[in-house]
């Protein structure tokens, strides 16, 4: 433990060209990181601490004074439950040494995350903007939204045998994070800027170092859950779920959209996807009555929506759907892939942004699909939109069409493709996708 501290230390000096105060020295300490072994963080999680249940871990909130960033204040997490290992927290240049900042907590508990508090849904009054807890993981609120889907830095082996790189050190100053990741085949370094409003904006500067080449490194990852939309046999809600719909933009603008599904076992589907203007876990599905849940507040959960920033170059975009059983776990994840091994010693930059938001960003003049469920014959699909009335579907597979003014319904045989026409030839609606048999 003393040997890593002493190297993070050593290094810490280092600077970041062009990087915020937040960042500064980060990329030089990932780069030294990764030209050596790696270094599990060590096991030193308090006896007291070690095999607390969630409930024996939320029995110790920080009740600290918290500190400034900008116009945050920091909230740090304590270690324990699914959480042991030790994350550092840098304030303007400081170190925040953890003291007595849990309440009932052991000593040495230490920080296993944070949290970033302010001004986001009603005036004058503090509210949770974002949190880092847990691996690389990480999720943010828009206004007026509950905790769903989340995010991570980096996914490695997607659908397979997954790594999970974590976060060991966070820099703060003003609005922005810079933070240090590590695992067996990668070291990296973050710029993290944040910006809360009615949709929380987060964009992020990631170059990573790998230690061998990755032949399946996932940029932009996100991770959800979708159990049921339709009627369930043991359960009385209309629906549950954090996300019910893949988005994606190619790189000419055309808008795709594929529901969400439980399949009976692991499914992984790739969808070419060279150069995209945006991605994303949606949950269009919206309002209480939708859900029939207060205390959940499923239709307040965010959709997050990636946009890269620069042209990420060939490449897929790959979704991992589980069976779920319950709504305690995520069962959905996708992130985007490209296309070519990442080389060992070889820095690899990119730059996304992400919204969280209700949904993804609209394009004028297209329907949008609303819902979808599965049924008998294939998937039924309900486009919402103005002046539907007079449009037509093309594609394959389509089993059945109507439209109103106001929306359109298909249903769409499996496998198969659908979006709406005018009457002069132009687009009226988001591509939409039909569910696999």
């Amino acid at each position: 433990m003393r040997r890593r501290q002493a190297m993070l230390a050593a290094l810490a000096g280092a600077v970041m060209p062009g990087a915020g105060a937040a960042a500064e020295g980060l990329e030089a300490m990932a780069q030294a990181l990764a030209a050596r072994p790696f270094q599990p963080p060590p096991d030193d999680l308090p006896a007291a601490a070690r095999g607390w249940d969630y409930d024996q871990w939320r029995r110790h909130p920080f009740t600290g004074t918290p500190r400034r960033s900008g116009p945050f204040a920091v909230h740090p997490f304590p270690r324990g439950y699914l959480f042991p290992d030790a994350v550092a927290l840098e304030l303007d240049g400081t170190p925040w040494q953890p003291g007595a900042e849990f309440q009932d907590a052991p000593p040495g508990l230490g920080f296993s995350g944070f949290r970033l508090v302010g001004e986001l849904n009603t005036p004058g009054r503090p509210d949770e903007v974002v949190s880092f807890l847990g691996a690389s993981y990480f999720r943010a609120l828009g206004r007026g939204h509950a905790y769903g889907v989340s995010a991570r830095a980096v996914s490695l082996g997607l659908g397979g045998v997954e790594e999970f790189p974590a976060f060991r050190l966070f820099r703060l100053a003003g609005d922005g994070v810079g933070a240090l990741l590590d695992g067996p085949s990668l070291a990296g370094a973050f710029r993290i800027t944040v910006a809360p409003g009615a949709e929380t904006v987060l964009e992020l500067h990631a170059t990573l170092f790998p230690r061998h080449d990755l032949l399946a490194l996932g940029v932009a990852p996100a991770s959800s859950m979708f159990w049921f939309n339709t009627p369930h046999a043991r359960d009385p809600r209309p629906a549950v779920h954090d996300s019910d719909t893949l988005a994606w933009e190619d790189a000419a603008g055309e808008r795709r959209a594929r529901p969400l599904d439980n399949p009976a076992a692991p499914r992984i589907t790739d969808i070419p996807l060279p150069s995209p203007r945006g991605f994303g876990l949606l949950q269009r599905r919206r309002g209480p009555a939708a859900f029939a849940d207060p205390e959940a507040r499923y239709g307040d959960r965010p959709s997050l929506w990636v946009e890269p920033l620069g042209d990420w170059g060939p490449g897929h975009l790959r979704l991992l759907e589980l069976p779920a059983r319950d709504e305690y776990h995520d069962t959905i994840a996708c992130a985007w892939q490209p296309a070519a091994p990442i080389p060992a010693g070889r820095p690899f930059r990119a730059a996304w942004r992400l919204r969280w938001a209700d949904d993804a960003p609209a394009r004028p003049g297209l329907a949008r699909l609303a819902s979808a469920r599965r049924e008998a014959l294939g998937t039924a699909l309900r486009f919402a939109g103005p002046a539907l009335a007079a449009t037509r579907p093309e594609g394959h597979g389509i089993l059945a069409f109507e439209a109103s003014e106001a929306e359109a319904r298909l249903l769409l045989a499996p496998g198969g493709q659908a979006r709406l026409r005018r009457a002069d030839g132009t687009a009226a609606s988001e591509t939409a996708i039909g569910l696999p048999a």
